[in-house]
């Protein structure tokens, strides 16, 4: 059984077990017993009947010891009387913590407590060993008793039979060998970290009958979970059976019927589990019958039906007490159904187990050669990751050089290995027909996409939406994230595209158009046909401008889903799609996606009215269309950067419209007064939209979150739109008032004023008010109502150059930021606030009391402002960046450190260290504390707290900027009581 050496030639086994005992009291009766039991059994034990026996352990015994794979220590009255025991004990417990391997302490006629105490006549004889040894020795000895004790083991005083003590024993480390995973699954990599997460769903120690499934998309690896634990797993059983392809076994024949299916899946279990070819049965009660008092292992493999199932696991009490019934499928429902609650699923492994294991195939190694890691890591991500992707692309790369794997990748970036594709056709062709057909949707147009999205491009077709995306999740054929994205894993994806592809022969008739080249050649020539449902084509990857026809949709009466995007899209997005004699048609679509649209208008005749999303960035349109349009699916349009469009058509009736984005519309003058009925709409952007002026007034919008208009220059007044705004961003417009009213918005989070330069002052803010940005703005005073602000923990006024003084803060201020406040001078010393952040640098006009209220109450956090000294409440101080401070006996929690830092004419943001030194060199601490501040012009001091997380008598504080000189710095030591 262990003569086996592993591949990794970290360890050769020559025994399964190496006994340590006093040969004296346990040789001739226990012992012998026990290693003829387990001789019985192919235990091969190490014996050390030739070898002579000294003070000191030979080198013979550490090798035996260093080949072994399990100890059994036998601890009797008298083991402690060897030194030869003790030193055989301490290289055990070192090999075993080394090599992770088991120990069994067998208690023999002595307590387990004198054993880890030292005491009574084990202890005696312990006490003599010692005797003459010195100190280190004996300390070894000691903490490996201790140590070895405290290992679950068996104690003789437990049992009447030493007959059925030394078979429990035998038999107890006869299936933990067994259980060491088996040859067959030693390359296997990532598996241990899917045994330690199936273990306790197996519950192997309750004596319940558990049924656990394994759920997975087809090719994750849960074939190979399912073999390595029935390995493992086998020998704590005493009936066990791997049924593999139970879904290939159960294919229906012209002549067999349900109920012959199932008795016939009877009769193959049955046969393997008791090793019987010609078993007969004869009814579907033939396996409880025979197996209900038997404690059974079942893995049943690749099920797909709930009628396997039912044949043959139906129930548990089928079964004895303490079966385990394994199961793995790529359709979830099959085990809910079957009301199976322990279910694991299989995710894909991460990039370097992904990487390991196509190296694994492709080079017999656990990593690739000098040179190859490039290219190894693109496979490994056209794989996506997938263990039978990543095992046949290894094995078809292997002994392929550098180029040969380059071009081998040109070809697998855009098709299937032949194997992989049989492989997962076999999920895809079990589908109802219109869950195909949402699967091909998805592959081909929806991949990455939103689901409600999704649901919503499909309402009107016929494809059961809502059903077949929980049957594609189910079947593990997509996957959908915690944001509600559909993911469908790259290599489903280009099994849908090649089920597209095969269609037909000529692109133009398929369902689909995606692949870059035959779409140009269908548009530019003007063959698409009535077949074409979608067309997606990123316009980034065309090589050449490409001019279409103004009739180039005309064919395509039945497209739906129209997407021309730029995965590469900026501000500088290129023309590549053009119309020179204009555009005369557009089908009736559910999505309009076209980036860098050419025309200034949609066509007249296109109609709307089944339109859910609208996306025509840096398009040259002017205006969308004429009239009012029935828009009553209509949930999205963004016209980014459509610098031209001078008008928003009337909106009156979009009635679903969520987001309205009209960042960088540069002609945009004004916002319809149709908005009004616009009252689901949650997002309106018109950021960087410099000539926009007027924005509809008394309208109350009652979905609307987010308000983003910054950067509209010429708009003056504060758009008071809706009372239900969580977020709006006004910087760098031309407002000049708050208006009273916003005082009143109940759900206000974040107020973005910044750059609001014609601002001076305002007078209500709404209480639930967190964030608040006056950066740059020309606000002279902070209303005094700021103090009952209770949930205000950001506010910044960097470079409000016109405000004077400061109020009373809230409590909750966590960053105040008020860096270049050029005219402040006051300060409240009501100040409330001692655990916030603050910031004055380049406030060079605060008055004294400001500057000693910022030091004395904003102490456990960071502070910095103007200053020429450290001040003399940090009273230990010394010139330069380092000073030492004697602790004595004081109980210190913590300290604030004062810097005093001069410019240096850089213009880098400066960034302080502070390492505590305790004696003999040793750090204590280190901290690190960046962006403080930058390009000041006169001395600045550095305040800042931290605790000490231990008691030491003396501390070297070493501070140090790597832009700025620190001319001085002070320390003041905290207790609790200060």
């Amino acid at each position: 059984m262990a003569s086996y050496c592993s591949s990794s030639g970290s360890s050769c086994w020559r025994y399964d077990v190496f006994p340590s005992f006093r040969g004296e009291d346990v040789r001739g009766n226990f012992l012998s017993h026990l290693v003829k039991e387990f001789e019985n059994k192919g235990i091969i034990t190490f014996k050390d009947d030739l070898i002579e026996r000294s003070h000191t352990i030979s080198l013979e015994i550490i090798e035996a010891i260093r080949t072994s794979k399990f100890f059994v220590v036998l601890f009797s009255e008298n083991y402690a009387s060897s030194s030869w025991c003790l030193d055989e004990l301490v290289e055990i417990l070192k090999c075993k913590e080394e090599k992770r391997l088991e120990l069994l302490p067998i208690f023999y006629k002595v307590n387990p407590a004198d054993v880890r105490n030292q005491t009574g006549q084990f202890g005696g004889g312990y006490r003599e060993t010692c005797q003459g040894k010195d100190s280190e020795k004996q300390t070894k000895w000691k903490a490996a008793l201790i140590k070895a004790a405290n290992v679950a083991g068996e104690a003789s005083y437990n049992w009447k039979s030493e007959a059925d003590f030394i078979t429990k024993i035998a038999r107890d480390i006869s299936a933990k060998l067994n259980a060491t995973p088996s040859k067959d699954f030693e390359n296997v990599t990532g598996i241990e970290s899917h045994m330690r997460k199936m273990f306790p769903l197996l519950c192997l120690e309750d004596n319940e009958v558990r049924m656990v499934g394994i759920w997975g998309p087809p090719g994750i690896g849960k074939t190979t979970i399912a073999r390595v634990l029935h390995s493992r797993l086998s020998s704590e059983f005493r009936f066990t059976v791997l049924m593999e392809n139970v879904r290939g076994n159960y294919q229906r024949t012209i002549d067999s019927g349900e109920y012959n299916l199932q008795v016939r899946l009877q009769t193959e279990l049955l046969s393997k589990i008791f090793n019987q070819k010609d078993l007969r049965v004869n009814h579907l009660g033939t396996i409880e019958e025979r197996l209900k008092r038997q404690k059974v292992l079942i893995v049943l493999d690749d099920v797909n039906k709930v009628e396997q199932l039912e044949a043959l696991a139906n129930e548990i009490h089928w079964f004895g007490p303490g079966s385990r019934i394994i199961i793995t499928t790529e359709d979830k429902q099959i085990l809910v159904g079957h009301g199976i609650n322990h279910i694991y699923e299989v995710k894909l492994p991460c990039r370097k187990t992904a990487v390991e294991i196509l190296c694994i195939y492709a080079f017999k190694q656990s990593a690739p050669p000098e040179g190859f890691m490039d290219v190894v890591v693109e496979v490994a991500e056209i794989s996506g990751h997938l263990p039978l992707g990543l095992r046949v692309l290894g094995s078809h790369m292997r002994g392929k050089n550098k180029d040969r794997w380059k071009l081998e990748l040109r070809r697998l970036t855009t098709s299937l290995h032949e194997k992989v594709e049989k492989m997962l056709k076999i999920s895809y062709d079990e589908l109802h027909v219109r869950d195909k057909a949402l699967f091909l949707h998805i592959a081909c147009m929806f991949n990455g996409e939103n689901i409600d999205l999704v649901t919503q491009l499909l309402v009107n077709s016929d494809l059961d939406v809502s059903l077949g995306l929980q049957v594609l999740l189910d079947k593990s054929l997509i996957q959908i994230t915690a944001d509600r994205e559909i993911v469908m894993h790259n290599l489903l994806q280009k099994l849908g595209r090649e089920v597209v592809k095969q269609q037909s022969s000529d692109p133009g008739k398929r369902q689909f158009l995606f692949n870059t080249k035959e779409t140009c050649n269908i548009l530019g020539n003007n063959t698409g046909s009535g077949k074409i449902l979608g067309i997606s084509l990123d316009i980034s990857e065309i090589q050449n401008d490409l001019s279409l026809s103004e009739r180039v949709f005309e064919d395509m009466r039945n497209l739906m889903f129209l997407r021309f995007y730029d995965k590469t899209i900026d501000e500088k997005t290129s023309l590549k799609l053009h119309l020179p004699r204009g555009l005369n048609y557009l089908p009736t679509l559910s999505l309009l996606h076209w980036v860098a649209y050419p025309m200034k208008y949609i066509p007249s005749q296109f109609r709307p009215e089944s339109l859910v999303e609208l996306r025509m960035m840096h398009s040259q349109v002017e205006k969308l269309w004429e009239g009012t349009q029935t828009l009553a699916y209509l949930k999205t349009i963004d016209l980014s950067f459509s610098k031209n469009l001078k008008e928003v058509p009337d909106l009156s009736k979009a009635i679903s419209l969520e987001t309205l984005c009209l960042q960088g519309c540069e002609s945009l003058v004004d916002l319809p007064s149709s908005v009004l009925y616009l009252q689901k709409l949650k997002w309106l952007r018109t950021t960087m939209c410099a000539k926009l002026k007027v924005v509809p007034p008394n309208i109350n919008l009652a979905s609307l979150e987010v308000v983003d208009m910054e950067g509209c220059s010429q708009l003056k007044t504060f758009p008071d739109i809706s009372k239900n705004i969580e977020t709006t961003f006004m910087g760098n417009t031309g407002i000049e008032e708050i208006p009273p009213s916003v005082g009143q918005w109940s759900r206000l989070e974040s107020l973005d004023i910044n750059s609001c330069r014609n601002l001076k002052m305002f007078s209500h803010l709404p209480k639930t008010l967190v964030y608040l940005y006056l950066t740059g703005s020309g606000i002279e005073m902070i209303p005094d109502c700021i103090k009952d602000l209770q949930w205000l923990y950001y506010l910044y006024l960097d470079g409000c150059k016109r405000l004077v003084s400061l109020p009373e803060l809230p409590g909750s201020i966590k960053i105040l930021s008020a860096n270049n406040c050029k005219s402040l001078e006051k300060i409240s010393s009501s100040f409330n606030s001692p655990k916030a952040r603050v910031e004055f640098s380049k406030c060079l006009s605060l008055d004294g009391e400001a500057r000693r209220a910022i030091m004395q109450q904003w102490i456990y956090k960071r502070a910095c402002l103007p200053g020429r000294e450290v001040p003399p409440e940090f009273n230990h101080r010394a010139r330069g960046d380092f000073l030492t401070v004697n602790l004595g006996d004081v109980a210190a929690s913590g300290f604030k450190a004062c810097l005093l830092l001069l410019p240096s004419g850089s213009n880098k943001v400066c960034t302080v260290y502070c390492h505590l030194i305790g004696k003999e060199g040793r750090l204590i601490a280190k901290h690190r504390f960046g962006g403080v501040f930058k390009d000041f012009v006169a001395a600045h001091l550095f305040i800042f707290y931290s605790v000490l997380l231990e008691q030491v008598d003396v501390i070297r504080f070493e501070f140090s900027s790597i832009h700025y000189e620190i001319t001085e710095c002070g320390v003041q030591i905290l207790t609790d009581a200060s």
